[in-house]
């Protein structure tokens, strides 16, 4: 009897560290794919680099080195000017026409909507990236299957600067290295 007590406890003991295990993979496998920060020392620092030197930037011709200083490495600005590599860069200018919880929409001149959505909304908010409605956006980005990918937004009213992808476009908060290069 004591036996089949003790087999028993030995067996739901070991159910118990499976099923712990499936729920803490799954959890960190959603995580990830979903870019949340998860702690490691690496992005905190990322997070931190980014956040410090763009809040008060001015917009303008002699701030440009400025910002480019505080870009992640790998990112620079003028590359994305006309440049086809595996994407066509432009930068789009708008006016932010509502923010939600989702995502930012901002109404360009002609009347057109462009979404900044899901994860990178979040990577922004996390970086500190604050704009207010009625507030001017330069988007720098390219098209991909028909949306807009955001590589680095411009609140043109505050100056505030924030990157989220790299010059080849991968996105920052995928990168485990910190540091935007692949």
């Amino acid at each position: 009897m004591l036996k089949k007590i003790i087999l028993w406890t030995l067996y739901a003991a070991f159910v118990g560290v499976l099923i712990f295990g499936a729920v803490n993979r799954t959890t960190t496998k959603i995580g990830n794919d979903d870019g949340v920060l998860n702690g490691n020392a690496a992005e905190r620092e990322l997070a931190q680099n980014l956040e410090s030197g763009q809040n008060g930037q001015t917009y303008g011709q002699e701030d440009a080195a400025a910002s480019q200083q505080d870009a992640p490495a790998g990112y620079d600005e003028n590359e994305h000017e006309g440049q086809v590599a595996e994407h066509e860069w432009m930068t789009l200018t708008g006016t932010v026409s509502s923010i939600l919880p989702r995502g930012m929409f901002v109404a360009e001149s002609d009347g057109q909507h462009i979404e900044i959505t899901r994860r990178p909304w979040r990577f922004a908010q996390e970086q500190g990236f604050a704009p207010q409605v009625g507030d001017q956006v330069t988007l720098d980005g390219f098209y991909e299957n028909e949306e807009f990918e955001a590589a680095c937004l411009t609140d043109l009213t505050n100056g505030q600067i924030v990157y989220l992808r790299d010059d080849a476009g991968h996105p920052l908060w995928a990168d485990g290295s910190g540091n935007g290069n692949k």
